[in-house]
């Protein structure tokens, strides 16, 4: 048997790396990083690249970006690329560390995570995930989330010590995914 050899590649458009450079290099306040994070999910939208998701990783005390991401799993043909994930990874790169503990990062996402994701979360070591659209929102145009217990945000508080801020922009965020589902999105 032959076995490829497998990395993960993280490749986006050159659209994304062209907007991703007109950022500031800080974001000072929540609603500024939370814009980002919803501009990302719509910009995927509008180039028709990838699901209707975004993220975006800040230093709490400087609020300097270390990372963005964005959902890219037909694209890269990668189930794993989730836009938290994508973000995720591209800060732990970006940092030089397998975690960002020390980092103090908030994690900020257009929507809540799927269970997927919830998994992978408090692995990363962040300090705070601030949330824009609910699993139901996500729901509501036909993707499946998975099985998440129904107090995660309090259990991320509890047993990870993240601190979790849920609905912060959702309005916004819910006119995204109810874009993505009025142009006849892929759900997977």
């Amino acid at each position: 048997m032959s076995i490829e050899t497998a990395s993960i590649d993280l490749k986006f458009p050159t659209w994304y790396t062209e907007w991703e450079r007109t950022l500031p290099d800080i974001l000072p306040t929540d609603t500024d990083a939370m814009s980002t994070a919803i501009s990302i999910s719509s910009l995927n939208v509008k180039r028709g690249y990838g699901g209707p998701f975004g993220a975006v990783a800040v230093e709490s005390g400087s609020r300097k970006i270390v990372a963005t991401g964005m959902n890219v799993v037909l694209t890269a043909k990668s189930s794993l690329l989730h836009a938290e994930i994508a973000c995720i990874i591209r800060a732990q790169k970006a940092l030089n560390s397998h975690t960002l503990k020390s980092a103090d990062i908030i994690l900020y996402s257009s929507s809540e995570p799927c269970a997927m994701c919830m998994g992978a979360i408090p692995w990363s070591g962040i300090s705070q995930l601030v949330c824009a659209a609910r699993d139901e929102d996500v729901r509501a145009i036909g993707y499946d989330e998975g099985l998440k217990p129904d107090n995660w945000a309090g259990n991320f508080n509890k047993q990870y010590g993240i601190k979790v801020i849920r609905d912060f922009m959702r309005d916004e965020a819910v006119s995204v995914l109810q874009s993505y589902a009025h142009k006849i999105g892929i759900i997977y």
